[in-house]
Order: structure tokens, then sequence, then C-alpha cells
């Protein structure tokens, strides 16, 4: 799975529609009363966004410390499928995007 479908698999998730236009991918949140709004959405590079995944999957988070440079971070979540990467926006995308 590349970065893209992870996170158009997140934004889904995260209640956006996705959609494309001239630009590309966009995320689309509408509430159902207003017209859709467009956000760019990007948790692998967005910490505030990889958060929000983190609290709405309620994700466990860990740190495996080894080496000073060997350390890696662990996510997982309800499939108790653990996720790990030495950056930390990664594991929770590939984490969430792995989530039944």
């Amino acid at each position: 799975m590349n970065d893209l479908e992870m996170i158009k698999k997140c934004a889904e998730k995260m209640g956006y529609d996705v959609s494309t236009d001239i630009h590309g991918v966009v995320f689309f949140r509408t509430d159902g009363t207003k017209q859709p709004e467009r956000h760019d959405y990007d948790p692998l590079h967005d910490d505030a966004q990889a958060m929000a995944l983190v609290k709405k999957m309620q994700l466990t988070i860990c740190c495996n410390w080894g080496a000073a440079d060997s350390h890696k971070w662990e996510a997982y979540g309800e499939n108790n499928k653990s996720i790990f990467n030495k950056d930390l926006n990664r594991a929770i995308v590939e984490c969430v995007a792995k989530l039944p």
C-alpha cells in the first residue's frame, strides 16, 4: 500500500469524502447541512492530524528503545497488529490504514 492509499484510508476513517479534481486528490468534510469544505489532509507530515487519528481510533503508542539510532515507534489498535517505524506519524498512518 503506497502513501496516498494509506492517507485516503485514514481520511475516510476521519469522515472525509475522498475525491479528485484538476489539482489531484482532495478531501472534503461534509456535515450534511453545509457545502463541502476542502481540506488539506496529510497526517504523514501534520502532527495534529496524526494525533487526531490516535485519539479517534484509540491507538496505543509505545516506543521500543534500542541503541540511540535504532529505536522504533509502535502503534497498534483494535486488531492488535503492531506497526513499527522510526517515524511516529508513519507508524500511526499505516496502523490506521490497516485497521478493519
